[in-house]
């Protein structure tokens, strides 16, 4: 048994597989014991004993323990110690997945590399990745959270031998207080790193660039500022992505990128920095990147019907939305840019003041701005705020602004949609696609 997996929709044939009874906000996975059972796993770990069926079915087990969950990660952890391969692992506010695959891709130039699969990053995903590694030489882990104490489980299971930081931002703010208790969290993955580890960090973000990381092991701060021991000379961007020079205090390497934005070049630096660690050649791990095209719903650029769609609609946060407006406002060769805004969530008591300033960004950015949910009716008066002028539209959700596609866009837009995950931004292109699809036949 090599697998663990909890959706019941899953294909459990070939081995089985373990089944992990997670009590959730919505369901309930004790609730499709049976039907698990009968498709074919071969153990199920649950909490709830009265799920357990009188009479056992030949060839299936169970395993009853107090907390899902935190046998998943004793499970994981296990998993771990059989593991002989170096470890990276990435995490910080935003961009985490982008920096997971460009970090995968360059060390890809001198390994069989194993990478988080989906967005598998948290105490749930986190166990299901480890009983995925197979025999990679090298894993690349991504590592997500939303509330205290989760990173020390995390990292506790994970003991990286390299840990990426790319940002300290506002995500998740409304529960773990501030940007230092977000520093705090995050960093408790550095704590785990040995002597002979090493903490990569984006040397332009204020916090991280700034404090003294005092640690066992070096610390690389990568970037585009002069101080950092990484950073990129030459940046250029192009209608098809952008390009800069990599300079490391004994070399430098020319890189050519798919995807857009200064982000992207600080994302691209923490990647090349880590293969360098591993001592993979320069100019192979430049080489993988520049066939990266960027991550489904992580401002990934795709056209459709003569409309430039810059698709990060996957999760949003006051920095990530700053970076996705700018590489809208930069994007060369558009017409009309237009800028579809949603519900950024889980930021406390100053949502509304983030959203707002957000929208005056956009008023900056974006020739027509497109408001969706309820808290980005701030984002509308922060760009009416900052240029009256600004043409405006307003909708109360997702199916009102998809219902309203065929008239927002134009061939020739660059259109950027983003939003918080929920809010679904993604069915405005489908919406789009459709209506050019029928015009086509």
């Amino acid at each position: 048994m090599d697998r663990m997996l909890t959706d019941s929709r899953a294909d459990f044939s070939g081995g089985g597989g373990l089944f992990t009874a997670i009590i959730g906000e919505k369901t309930d996975g004790h609730r499709y014991i049976p039907q698990v059972i009968e498709k074919g796993a071969a153990c199920v770990l649950l909490s709830e004993p009265e799920w357990i069926p009188e009479t056992v079915p030949a060839g299936s087990a169970f395993v009853l323990v107090d907390r899902v969950e935190r046998a998943m990660l004793d499970i994981a952890l296990c998993c771990r110690q059989s593991l002989d391969i170096p470890f990276v692992s990435v995490t910080g506010s935003v961009g985490k997945t982008t920096t997971r695959e460009m970090t995968a891709e360059a060390l890809s130039a001198g390994f069989r590399t194993f990478r988080t699969p989906k967005n598998f990053n948290g105490q749930v995903g986190i166990p299901v990745t480890f009983m995925s590694i197979a025999d990679e030489e090298i894993a690349v882990l991504e590592a997500g959270i939303s509330l205290p104490g989760e990173m020390k489980r995390l990292a506790r299971v994970i003991r990286p031998d390299t840990v990426i930081m790319t940002n300290i931002g506002v995500s998740h703010i409304e529960f773990l207080g501030s940007r230092e208790g977000i520093f705090e969290e995050k960093f408790d993955l550095a704590r785990e790193l040995s002597a002979d580890g090493l903490l990569i960090v984006n040397g332009d973000d204020d916090i991280l660039g700034a404090k003294d990381l005092r640690l066992p092991c070096p610390v690389i701060r990568a970037g585009l500022g002069e101080g950092n021991d990484v950073r990129a000379v030459d940046i250029a961007e192009r209608a098809d992505g952008s390009s800069f020079t990599a300079v490391f205090p004994d070399a430098r390497v020319r890189v050519d990128l798919k995807v857009s934005g200064e982000h992207m070049v600080r994302d691209a630096l923490l990647a090349l920095a880590a293969a360098d660690h591993y001592h993979v050649p320069l100019e192979a791990a430049a080489a993988k990147l520049s066939g990266y095209e960027g991550f489904e719903g992580r401002q990934k650029i795709e056209e459709s019907g003569g409309v430039r769609f810059i698709c990060d609609y996957y999760n949003a946060s006051p920095d990530s939305m700053r970076a996705a407006l700018k590489v809208l406002k930069d994007l060369p060769g558009a017409g009309r840019r237009v800028a579809v805004l949603g519900n950024m969530l889980e930021l406390g008591p100053d949502s509304l003041k983030y959203h707002r300033e957000v929208g005056a960004l956009a008023a900056d950015c974006a020739d027509t701005l497109v408001t969706v949910g309820d808290l980005a009716e701030e984002m509308a008066a922060g760009a009416l705020e900052k240029k009256p002028g600004m043409e405006v539209k307003r909708f109360a959700d997702t199916d009102a602004a998809a219902a309203a596609a065929d008239g927002l866009f134009l061939p020739g837009d660059a259109v950027l949609l983003k939003a918080s995950n929920s809010m679904k931004l993604g069915r405005l292109k489908e919406t789009w696609e459709d209506k050019h699809r029928s015009t086509q036949m």
